[in-house]
């Protein structure tokens, strides 16, 4: 790729000055304010000679009738500083930074726009033009309520979690978690291991047929089957522990998507 010519490029900025030195106020509002939502035209003495704005709504910020008026006037107290900052930065012949202004309006929120200042040698006004910020802050806002209710949301899944684990652990009725594909135990709470005589280390990770005698396997094996498609707890009595105490099961299938 050929890089770009800078006398070529100086050349082309002459130009557009030239042109614009040809235009009156309002000719050089409307042009420029094709690829800007604000335009602002400065004298030397900081007051606004011309204002071109691309959305009716943003004059009624107090740019509607600004013609006239510094411009330290049109912005909230904490943009005042910016402004001087910035009209009085700018270079001739080149682009300055640009700096967030935010303009007031009674009963609504503040008008934030990105302003970069513009001048050339013998060009009467500072172009001062400006990107409407608005939307990018509405933006900003959802984004951040969004990551509060997701946050929000969490918060009050580990505090169910926490609720469910506590219930588990301290129920007296025995419960085991299995792995439906497995059918390996993932968990089991104090009730379950005394019933079977077993530590937690011993019993998770086993197959939870052979927590029974071998007599009772294919019928466990059968009714793990049902309840993995049945919405319904499906019993199942008469089963006996490795141990050999008998116990009825209560077989019922949860799934984690729903």
């Amino acid at each position: 790729m050929k890089p770009p010519n800078s006398k070529s490029a100086t050349q082309d900025i002459e130009v557009a000055v030239g042109l614009l030195r040809t235009l009156d106020v309002d000719s050089i509002g409307a042009v420029i304010g094709l690829g800007a939502d604000i335009v602002l035209l400065v004298d030397h003495d900081n007051k606004l000679a011309g204002i071109h704005f691309s959305d009716p709504e943003i004059g009624n910020y107090g740019l509607a009738r600004a013609v006239g008026k510094r411009l330290q006037d049109l912005v909230t107290i904490e943009s005042v500083p910016k402004v001087d900052l910035m009209l009085s930065s700018h270079g001739a012949g080149r682009h300055a930074r640009s700096y967030q202004i935010n303009h007031p309006c009674d009963g609504r929120p503040d008008l934030p726009v990105l302003y970069t200042v513009y001048s050339a040698a013998d060009l009467p006004y500072t172009l001062v033009v400006g990107r409407d910020l608005r939307q990018q802050m509405l933006d900003q806002q959802r984004l951040i309520e969004t990551q509060m209710d997701l946050e929000t949301d969490y918060r009050d899944l580990q505090e169910a979690e926490a609720r469910y684990r506590t219930a588990f652990k301290i129920s007296s009725i025995a419960h085991l978690m299995v792995d439906g594909e497995r059918r390996a135990v993932l968990d089991a709470n104090a009730a379950a291991l005394a019933l079977l005589g077993a530590g937690a280390t011993s019993i998770v990770g086993k197959p939870l047929r052979d927590l029974f005698r071998k007599q009772d396997r294919e019928r466990l094996s059968d009714s793990l089957g049902e309840a993995r498609h049945s919405p319904n707890p499906v019993l199942l009595d008469s089963v006996k522990t490795v141990k050999g105490d008998g116990v009825s099961l209560s077989l019922r299938s949860y799934r984690e998507n729903g």
